[in-house]
């Protein structure tokens, strides 16, 4: 609801939190304490793709919440937690700078490389169809306030950066791979884990293809996504 008081300051890596509600737009700044997020929950939701595309924020969930109380004490660098708060047979993507994952399939950088979009690209590609992802803003527990909705963009991998830190998909005017604290809010998106299953209806569908429609059919379905 507009005007409820959202402010609540949590470094705990061990704590999980999660925000469904209005967001609110606004733009980073250097401004101490809270560097130009909003303390309070704002008029809307909704914020509309590259397309037009008006798509709720959906909810937001810090590292512990995501990663279903396991991330927390995964500690190794470019390790990967050993589990998720997606369905069953679903996971969130791999991601980090090494390790046996973060290029391989279910990886954020496989996929979108697969497409022939690169680290460092404009982010165009990412906010249109079919990956349909929109500037949702995410929650900073280290000040408690909530930031840069229309503005910035981040997505939880399952690989953490290590105690403290997790790798993510980041989005504004380019897309990267990047990290944050395990205390921030972000969204998170799924993916099956089986990487080698096809479709019925078109057997030659390549892996990349599939697992885009993977990620927006559990984006419709179950709202883990902006």
């Amino acid at each position: 609801m507009e005007g409820t008081d959202i402010h609540l300051v949590d470094t705990n890596v061990n704590h999980d939190h999660s925000f469904f509600g209005n967001g609110c737009v606004t733009t980073w700044d250097t401004t101490d304490p809270y560097y130009g997020g909003s303390l309070v929950a704002c008029s809307s939701r909704i914020v509309n793709t590259v397309d037009d595309e008006p798509q709720s924020t959906g909810s937001f969930y810090s590292f512990q919440a995501a990663s279903s109380g396991s991330g927390a004490e995964t500690t190794t660098d470019n390790t990967n937690s050993p589990d998720t708060f997606c369905p069953l047979g679903w996971q969130l993507p791999y991601d980090g700078t090494g390790g046996d994952y973060y290029d391989k399939s279910k990886s954020w950088r496989f996929l979108f490389n697969k497409y022939g979009y690169s680290m460092q690209g404009g982010s165009t590609p990412m906010r249109s169809y079919p990956f349909s992802n929109i500037l949702s803003g995410w929650y900073q527990f280290t000040v408690g306030a909530f930031q840069e909705m229309t503005k910035m963009g981040y997505w939880h991998s399952e690989t953490v950066q290590g105690s403290g830190g997790v790798y993510d998909f980041r989005l504004d005017n380019i897309w990267r791979q990047r990290s944050h604290s395990k205390t921030a809010m972000t969204n998170i998106r799924c993916s099956l884990i089986l990487a080698t299953l096809k479709s019925n209806h078109n057997p030659k569908l390549a892996e990349a293809d599939y697992d885009i429609k993977v990620l927006v059919v559990c984006k419709n379905s179950w709202q883990y996504s902006s």
